[in-house]
């Protein structure tokens, strides 16, 4: 169960980049019938984040002219983990 939910404009994104960091998704990048994109991920001290966008502003609309620049995943100095 998250304990926290992050939003954000391009989920495949942060999905991309936190695979490649090797992190642990622990929920698969699925979009919900309730009209949101997202997954699970495990931060390096085991709390889970749910990081998370509205479907229609994914990625997943090609074709839609929505861009959004690419995030580079980090965790804050404090931010619980």
């Amino acid at each position: 169960m998250p304990v926290g939910s992050l939003h954000v404009d391009d989920v495949e994104a942060f999905y991309e980049q936190a695979a490649a960091l090797g992190l642990q998704i622990v929920h698969p990048l699925t979009t919900e019938a309730w009209g949101v994109r997202r997954f699970f991920v495990q931060a390096p001290k085991g709390n889970v984040f749910n990081i998370v966008a509205l479907a229609r502003t994914s990625r997943t609309i090609r074709g839609s002219g929505f861009r959004t620049a690419r995030p580079r995943i980090g965790i804050p100095a404090g931010f619980p983990t």
